[in-house]
């Protein structure tokens, strides 16, 4: 990746997110395995303003404000890939999968996250 790519994150700074996942949208093509690794989604974060409908669902379930800005995060990966697989030509499969459970210090927000098992998502386009 060129030197001058966007930075961004809190405990890992690299490329961000979005431009990463534009990269990797411009390797697809039928047939083809295409990795992309993210940063930004891991603790500590660099905290952000969360869109108000998030804001308020956190604040109905009690939610601390560290799983928030987890939770508002990973809603930008996922509107980015969902955003990507959108504009794809061919039919496109994405597997979207975290390597652990968040290592929040707060023992309340590690509960929020199964410690035994880590989610994923699967993405097609239309």
């Amino acid at each position: 990746m060129a030197a001058d790519a966007p930075r961004c994150g809190g405990a890992f700074e690299g490329v961000c997110d979005a431009h990463l996942l534009s990269l990797a949208a411009a390797e697809l093509k039928p047939r083809r395995l295409v990795y992309a690794l993210t940063l930004n989604t891991h603790l500590p974060l660099k905290s952000f303003e969360l869109p108000s409908d998030l804001q308020t669902l956190c604040q109905e379930r009690r939610t601390s404000e560290a799983v928030c800005q987890l939770t508002g995060q990973l809603r930008q990966v996922l509107d980015q890939v969902a955003a990507v697989i959108a504009r794809t030509e061919d039919p496109t499969l994405v597997l979207v999968v975290g390597d652990h459970s968040p290592p929040f210090l707060r023992d309340s927000d590690r509960q929020a996250f199964s410690p035994t098992e880590v989610p994923s998502v699967i993405l097609t386009s239309r």
